[in-house]
């Protein structure tokens, strides 16, 4: 993965390469780690040269969200289905909820 930046739409072929390798699918974890680890380092280039703080975060963000085995966040699949629990169970929560977030 290589930083021109003389390219108009740099920023969006960025995104693609990412997204073009990690389609591939077929890779090694460890020819991927290198890979990404790569593409970090060449990040942290660019943006010493450019100060370009948003492609920089952007681009990280999407390396992690793809590469990553983590959830997206600490909640996610963590609760329970509403339409799962019992009425009275809803209805408790409910009544918590609504105290919780509705003005008195």
């Amino acid at each position: 993965m290589s930083l021109i930046n003389n390219d108009i739409d740099f920023e969006l072929n960025y995104y693609i390469r990412i997204i073009n390798y990690f389609q591939k699918g077929n890779f090694e974890y460890r020819k991927a780690e290198i890979w990404r680890s790569k593409a970090l380092i060449e990040l942290m280039e660019y943006f010493k040269r450019t100060r370009n703080r948003t492609l920089v975060t952007n681009a990280i963000l999407l390396l992690i969200s793809l590469f990553e085995d983590t959830p997206p966040d600490t909640y996610n699949k963590c609760g329970e289905d509403a339409n799962h629990i019992s009425k009275e169970e809803r209805k408790i929560l409910m009544a918590e909820l609504k105290d919780e977030f509705l003005p008195n």
